[in-house]
């Protein structure tokens, strides 16, 4: 098909780039490169190299997602002013990205509550030992956390760990969300119970926790809250309807609550994580 001379250009400079940037190898960017011309240009030959460039990016997006790193400078952004001396409660702390989140935060000189219900992953048991562990690892650090067992289902509970966080530390700046169980099985062998018990946690969790630390963000004119939503909601997984629907519901508490939270200088935003750890 035709090109005009223009656009011939720019896509030549973008394949140049992809080539110094390691997007693609040295020998196939001479191969695109050669495809080009200023009158014409065969996409169907370029297209046969959008699977590589598009691998190389998630492969990029996932590695970054995992460094602690891309995480401080994602919530400084996020944040507006870096975390130091700000107050974190994180939701679900004692494992995994929560334990991630923690001690990064921890280290960059942030007050964290370490809180977590303790079960599994499946939602059963329940022990304060875990968060309390994640607490005592930042306190040995150098770092000031404490940790609560709180269930994010519990509105009673969440509201004894705000009212504790603030009589401690007088102010609660940022909220992450991200309490999370699995009830996995595929659509016609999943209960109805497993539906209501993976929102609860996930949905109603991320609802009960900002309704309870945003009376005080509104009163101080600033707050930030972190919601933490998954793959599986936004371009579906097998076996997780329940899942899904609980995380894609997270997406739009957020873009509600980010229009509500305007005026009053409370940011709400997402992470859409992907990652091989414990919950």
């Amino acid at each position: 098909m035709k090109l005009p001379r223009k656009q011939a250009i720019v896509v030549q400079d973008a394949i140049e780039r992809w080539k110094q940037d390691g997007v693609i190898p040295e020998a196939q960017a001479a191969t695109l490169a050669a495809t080009i011309d200023v009158q014409y240009f065969d996409w169907r030959k370029l297209a046969k190299y959008s699977f590589w460039i598009a691998l190389f990016s998630i492969v990029s997006s996932v590695s970054a997602a995992l460094s602690d790193r891309w995480l401080m400078d994602i919530l400084e952004r996020l944040f507006a002013t870096p975390p130091i001396a700000r107050c974190f409660l994180l939701a679900a702390a004692a494992a995994g990205l929560g334990r991630s989140h923690a001690r990064a935060l921890a280290a960059r000189g942030a007050k964290v509550v370490v809180n977590d219900f303790g079960g599994d992953v499946h939602g059963t048991g329940g022990s304060s030992e875990p968060a309390e562990r994640v607490a005592e690892e930042i306190r040995q650090a150098g770092g000031d956390a404490i940790s609560h067992g709180a269930s994010v289902t519990n509105p009673d509970q969440i509201a004894h760990m705000v009212d504790g966080t603030l009589a401690k530390w007088g102010r609660i700046d940022i909220l992450i969300n991200n309490a999370g169980i699995l009830r996995d099985a595929s659509f016609p062998k999943s209960s109805l119970q497993d539906f209501r018990t993976v929102i609860d946690v996930h949905l109603l969790g991320s609802v009960i926790c900002s309704q309870a630390v945003w009376p005080h963000m509104k009163a101080v004119g600033f707050g930030r809250i972190l919601m933490t939503t998954s793959t599986s909601g936004i371009y579906g997984n097998f076996g997780q309807a329940n899942y899904g629907a609980a995380k894609t519901g997270v997406i739009g508490l957020m873009n509600v609550l980010q229009i509500e939270g305007a005026r009053n200088d409370i940011r709400v935003n997402a992470l859409c994580p992907s990652a091989a750890t414990r919950m």
